[in-house]
């Protein structure tokens, strides 16, 4: 919904005719509807239609309003929960309140005084013709304008403990809306960090959190985060109890497809270069999924570091590791590009691709250009899942992950995670064995045609470390 906020008037004056000759001439051109109009407590409610000349007297009755007061007061442009071809209007008071009932009389009188264009200009035409200054706050709720009347008075029309300084305005609403719903959410808690949860637990171990139950979970979409929220991992139930998960590798192959589109509705394929960056731990299904799209893949030392390096190489670089951790960058040429081509876009009434430019563009500003950010990246999916129509089975459905394990070995030498990466190809799978860059550990990933054929793999690979290792006391651990 449209809002429009007013704010000081102007002094009041005796007669508006004789101080406002613009306002007679002005109503004249917007007759009033042929019924009598009722202010309830939802303002005035009918067709949009018939509302034309209620919307510019409304605006008249803001700055009356605003002038009594000395105080800003809101007026709200909507159908609220009515059909599209409904419309009202009614006034916000300083407190952020409905209007003081002792004006509501005032308001149907001056509605219904005998004596069209549309809502905001009129609203604002009216502010403006008894000198009043409108702010326009763009598309709001209806609650949000209330909020941002109240934050915009102060304690003046809030109270003593009316809110802070960084609440005003839409943005402060979702500040402060955010961070109380954060305190009350975290109260309490007493769980220990990433145990049994997260986008590490999840991805690792191809299970999925505790408390997420296969038949009361059936078709909801959850998310996983890692205790500093920089990775991301999507994960449901079926309606047969079967759980799937769209791990970093999904997450890629989701957002490369949907850039891919939108370059070439651009007209930009062919002139910005981008590719997604993957390590060794990527599944060999993704990869061949994108390589069969036409996406290029880039290859990278297992490591965030690494993989942010490769990516900035392309004009457009996408890297999710399997584990989530991920973004998408813009090379400042490419988004100078984006920028030339929107304005040509829009000289030549391109409609689709203005409309694949400004995709990009906010695509820029939505994912975290620094690093891998599991917030922006939620955002980004979704915002794909609904342009495409799609749930997760129809994103899961993007490629059938090959079966794969993954082992953990305890080694005692802090050194060996200085060791390089060692790889095994066979016809049936592969499998590579590299140190930890966290902990005194060696990984093992295993891929295969089958799940058992994966499992094998990489118990090999593990007893043949082991019987290398033996004299050092190692465990091992299957993860």
């Amino acid at each position: 919904m449209h809002t429009r906020a007013v704010g000081q008037a102007a002094p009041s004056a005796s007669t508006i005719d004789r101080l406002y000759p613009g306002v007679t001439p002005a109503a004249l051109k917007f007759p009033n509807p042929d019924k009598r109009l009722a202010y309830g407590t939802a303002g005035f409610r009918d067709a949009a239609e018939l509302l034309e000349s209620t919307l510019l007297r409304m605006g008249m009755l803001a700055a009356l309003r605003s002038m009594k007061t000395g105080m800003a007061v809101g007026i709200a442009v909507t159908a609220s929960h009515n059909a599209a071809g409904d419309n009202g209007v009614k006034l916000v008071d300083p407190g952020g309140g409905m209007l003081e009932r002792a004006w509501e009389g005032a308001a149907e009188e001056l509605a219904n005084a005998p004596p069209h264009r549309l809502a905001f200009a009129l609203a604002e035409e009216g502010v403006a013709l008894l000198g009043g200054a409108a702010r326009d706050l763009g598309e709001l709720t209806t609650p949000q304008l209330h909020h941002c009347v109240r934050m915009a008075n102060a304690e003046r029309g809030g109270g003593p403990y009316w809110g802070r300084a960084e609440w005003r305005g839409e943005g402060g609403y979702f500040k402060m809306v955010a961070s109380a719903f954060a305190e009350v959410r975290n109260a309490g808690t007493d769980g220990e960090l990433n145990l049994n949860c997260g986008a590490e637990h999840a991805q690792k171990t191809q299970r999925p959190p505790a408390g997420f139950v296969a038949g009361r979970d059936n078709g909801k979409r959850c998310c996983s985060l890692d205790g500093d929220a920089d990775r991301l991992v999507y994960h449901y139930f079926d309606s047969s109890g079967v759980w799937h998960l769209l791990d970093g590798d999904k997450m890629a192959a989701l957002v490369a497809t949907f850039l891919q589109e939108e370059l070439a509705a651009a007209g930009l394929h062919h002139r910005l270069s981008m590719a997604v960056v993957q390590t060794a731990y990527a599944n060999g299904a993704s990869t061949a999924f994108l390589k069969a799209n036409g996406i290029k893949v880039a290859f990278a030392a297992t490591g965030v570091k690494f993989l942010h390096h490769e990516a900035l190489r392309y004009d457009v670089g996408v890297y999710f590791e399997a584990n989530g951790h991920g973004t998408v960058l813009f090379k400042d040429s490419a988004v100078s590009t984006l920028l030339s081509r929107q304005v040509r876009a829009a000289q030549q009434a391109r409609r689709r691709k203005a409309l694949a430019v400004k995709r990009l563009l906010h695509v820029r500003q939505l994912v975290n250009q620094a690093v891998g950010d599991a917030f922006s990246d939620i955002l980004l999916a979704e915002v794909i899942l609904r342009l495409r129509k799609w749930g997760l089975p129809e994103w899961d459905a993007m490629y059938a992950d090959l079966p794969s394990r993954q082992v953990r070995a305890a080694t005692a030498l802090r050194t060996a995670r200085l060791n390089a990466e060692a790889h095994a190809l066979d016809p049936r799978g592969r499998c590579f064995v590299r140190p930890s860059g966290t902990e005194d550990a060696v990984r093992v990933y295993a891929e295969a045609a089958t799940q058992g054929e994966a499992d094998a793999l990489a118990l090999a690979a593990l007893q043949v470390r082991a019987r290398a290792r033996v004299a050092y006391g190692e465990e091992c651990e299957v993860i």
